[in-house]
């Protein structure tokens, strides 16, 4: 039988060098999920470790890692026809661009609605590090308004946005 070693949070901290309060944000967020005990208090695993500088880019990427897409499909109103062919061109498009998809989020509201919930979620993933390509098939989807702002920020964080069809043309690949 082979034992787990077992590490506390301060003994993270100190290997990591951080806060001990920085790792229960990390936590919180969602990043990594240590062992809780009755107590309250985190018990890390070398796995533990080791995803969380994945998550924070502190190693080096796998290669699969390369090209992990999320999918970002919207519509106005609920038709369902409408959003499954958005998704089903996203699909063939991440398939022929080999991306390895790792998310797929819809939303069915309007591209003025800045709290809707896909986009939310969205913002959640990209902060995760959870993808690194934004596919989306048209930049009215991500918004109408503010596609310039939000190309800034994924650019910002390292994530491309894809798009295929531009100006109601489809992109060449």
């Amino acid at each position: 039988m082979q034992y787990q070693k077992f590490y506390t949070t301060n003994q993270v901290a100190k290997l990591l060098n951080m806060h001990p309060t920085t790792l229960y944000g990390y936590v919180k967020l969602g990043f990594v999920s240590p062992k809780k005990l009755p107590t309250g208090r985190l018990r890390w695993t070398d796995d533990d470790i080791a995803k969380l500088l994945q998550q924070l880019n502190l190693t080096e990427p796998e290669q699969s890692h390369k090209n992990r897409a999320c999918l970002y499909a919207r519509i106005s109103q609920p038709a369902k026809e409408h959003l499954d062919n958005q998704l089903q061109v996203l699909k063939q498009y991440a398939a022929s661009k080999t991306y390895t998809v790792t998310k797929i989020i819809i939303d069915t509201a309007s591209s003025f609605d800045f709290r809707r919930t896909g986009l939310q979620q969205l913002l959640k993933h990209t902060l995760k590090s959870d993808f690194n390509i934004l596919v989306i098939y048209s930049k009215d989807c991500l918004s109408r308004l503010a596609y310039d702002f939000f190309e800034l920020l994924f650019e910002q964080l390292g994530i491309t946005i894809d798009i295929v069809i531009e100006d109601n043309k489809p992109i060449k690949q």
